[in-house]
């Protein structure tokens, strides 16, 4: 297997625009029901993906300073100091819990409006399934695109076993990456 020092920007472009699309799809749904459900998920979201994932985990991966798969690197190094590579998988599950908060709010709040104020609406169901996809789209490129050529990826809790553990590194940044 072979693991990339840096990632390439389009790949990083690729996972921050899906996150982007996230934001935008539950905004819309949370407007449609309360504008205060969609201003609490706005803020968890800013706080969850600007400080808290990369404070847990960015800190502490070695792709802090670096292009790593959701651009997080660099923010870490701007606004964080080093961490301990030792500290990651802490770290990373730590992190990880934020973010299945920020996947599992917009559709809590959609249960509870549909109980106590809201009637049901095709609207908000389509953008209820338009998020599930994003988040299983979401799924399948760390998976393909990210844990798969992760320099971490030996030390973290959201990777599975793999057959094929052996890992190159490769000696300079793929084409494209600056």
């Amino acid at each position: 297997m072979e693991c990339y020092r840096e990632y390439p920007r389009a790949v990083g472009a690729l996972t921050g625009i899906l996150a982007v699309v996230y934001l935008l799809a539950g905004l819309t749904l949370l407007l449609g029901l309360n504008r205060w459900a969609a201003l609490g998920f706005a803020l968890l979201f800013l706080v969850v993906h600007l400080w808290d994932y990369p404070h847990h985990a960015c800190k502490n991966c070695y792709y802090r300073g670096r292009l790593c798969i959701s651009f997080k690197g660099k923010w870490a190094a701007i606004v964080l100091g080093r961490g301990d590579e030792a500290a990651f998988p802490r770290g990373m599950k730590r992190a990880m819990k934020g973010v299945y908060v920020v996947w599992i709010y917009p559709f809590v709040t959609l249960i509870i409006a549909q109980i106590y104020w809201q009637p049901v609406k095709l609207n908000d169901l389509l953008l209820a399934a338009i998020l599930i996809a994003l988040m299983l789209m979401r799924q399948l490129m760390r998976k393909s695109l990210g844990c798969r050529s992760c320099m971490m990826r030996e030390v973290c809790p959201n990777v599975g076993p793999d057959r094929r553990r052996g890992v190159k590194v490769r000696a300079e940044s793929p084409a494209g990456s600056r």
